[in-house]
């Protein structure tokens, strides 16, 4: 499946200021992962650190926190991960069931899913 990008904003944990960023959708992903310094502008402090696999099979640990992402004007608090100030914003599968949201990569575009109920 191929990656593209899309336009999030990430919100202070008052949900005063939201910042905006371009995010790589990656259903890979489980979480969505933006990096510490931006986090910190916006009030975001770490609430757990946990261990995380990485390609190669290499384990990394990196603090991880909740905030309010928005999302074509919905917002919903989501679980995010600090990664280093060089990495580049991940969007993870994570926030897309959140918000209800699959990734059409062939029209490189976020799209509704639908979720089962049990009877």
């Amino acid at each position: 499946m191929g990656n593209f990008r899309v336009t999030i904003e990430v919100g202070s944990p008052d949900h005063s200021r939201f910042e905006t960023v371009e995010a790589l959708v990656d259903t890979g992903a489980t979480y969505t992962q933006l990096p510490e310094s931006f986090l910190k502008d916006l009030g975001i402090t770490p609430i757990d650190l946990r261990t995380f696999v990485v390609a190669g099979g290499q384990r990394i640990k990196r603090h991880i926190s909740e905030a309010p992402l928005c999302i074509d004007g919905r917002v919903f608090t989501c679980p995010l991960v600090f990664m280093d100030d060089e990495s580049y914003p991940v969007l993870g599968y994570t926030t897309l069931n959140v918000f209800g949201l699959g990734a059409d990569s062939a029209n490189q575009r976020l799209t509704p899913v639908e979720f089962w109920l049990p009877a």
